[in-house]
């Protein structure tokens, strides 16, 4: 079952174009990781964003979100030099129906993907911080959506001590929200909350 993607847009003018990778499945239908650097940082902090599932980005363009992405993560980490872009799901898709339908038909691998975990796992301990970016299930099954929150919270908790954690308010959205603030709507001032080791230890 092939699921439609959005459309493409540049990637932003900050990023150096010939840093860009990207790891797919040999059919293409999941994205486990697209990273890059910025233009002009000769040495900086890697920062991880797991936002929920990949839509058309790739190495030679954008989507919204990643765009997005691009253009905060230099505000809200000064000098940081390198991010990588992982998912909750790496099944490529932009309509949550039809992500939900997939789980249905194929199973839980199908939308995950058989080697997300491991990508995700290696992208953090990579990472000198990291950023909680999913946002709440938005038409995903709830219970697949915090399924699989619990699950990258438990790889999270692997990580304390060995790199921050974060996840971003502004706007409307307050430090205390249920999930964290999804970056397709992150805005340029808002601002990071650091999360606890506490708040991962019920996961672990």
């Amino acid at each position: 079952m092939k699921l439609k993607i959005g459309r493409k847009i540049d990637h932003s003018p900050f990023v150096d174009r010939d840093s860009i990778t990207a790891e797919f499945s040999p059919c293409g239908e999941f994205r486990y990781n697209l990273s890059f650097n910025y233009l002009d940082v000769a040495k900086g902090d890697t920062i991880t964003v797991i936002l929920m599932n990949p839509s058309a980005a790739d190495i030679d363009q954008a989507d919204n979100t990643v765009r997005r992405v691009e253009e905060c993560i230099r505000l809200y980490f000064k000098g940081a030099k390198k991010v990588i872009v992982v998912n909750l799901f790496a099944r490529r898709g932009m309509n949550p129906k039809d992500v939900n339908a997939l789980d249905k038909k194929e199973g839980y691998q199908a939308v995950v993907g058989p080697k997300n975990d491991e990508a995700i796992s290696h992208a953090i301990d990579l990472s000198d911080h990291v950023v909680c970016a999913w946002g709440g299930p938005s038409g995903i099954d709830k219970e697949l959506h915090e399924g699989r929150v619990e699950k990258v919270e438990k790889l999270l908790s692997k990580s304390q001590g060995r790199c921050h954690i974060f996840r971003v308010f502004g706007g409307k959205y307050r430090p205390d929200a249920p999930y964290p603030l999804h970056g397709r709507i992150w805005g340029k001032n808002y601002k990071l909350q650091l999360l606890s080791a506490d708040q991962f230890k019920k996961s672990a």
